[in-house]
């Protein structure tokens, strides 16, 4: 099994195609976020539909659950014992590369653009 590994220094591109809704007055149990995470290989474009939901730790959100709509594979991003520039996720990019991986950039690049939830 070959394995697709993202060309050096290409951040993954990332896209909502479902903009996830943390608990408001409008959506009280928030709604899923759905995630378009496009990483560019040496053999091209590779891109992937995740679910993500916040992990919380009370009602502190204390980092992310991302689910591969494709295969399942499920990925959780810690990012409050490190902030985002020590984020660590349970892929294999991060747990033995020792560098973030496109879940946490793409993860990262996402909310940023969601207006508050970070």
């Amino acid at each position: 099994m070959t394995t697709a590994t993202l060309s050096p220094n290409t951040a993954p591109a990332a896209r909502w195609i479902h903009e996830l809704a943390l608990p408001c007055a409008k959506y009280p149990q928030g709604m899923q976020g759905i995630l378009s995470i496009t990483s560019f290989t040496r053999r091209g474009p590779v891109t992937a539909a995740y679910t993500v939901d916040p992990i919380r730790d009370g009602g502190r959100i204390v980092g992310w659950h991302l689910e591969n709509l494709d295969n399942g594979q499920t990925y959780d991003i810690d990012h409050v014992s490190w902030g985002w520039s020590g984020a660590e996720c349970t892929c294999g990019s991060c747990v033995f590369g020792h560098r973030a991986c496109k879940h946490v950039l793409a993860t990262r690049a996402a909310l940023e653009t969601t207006g508050g939830i970070l």
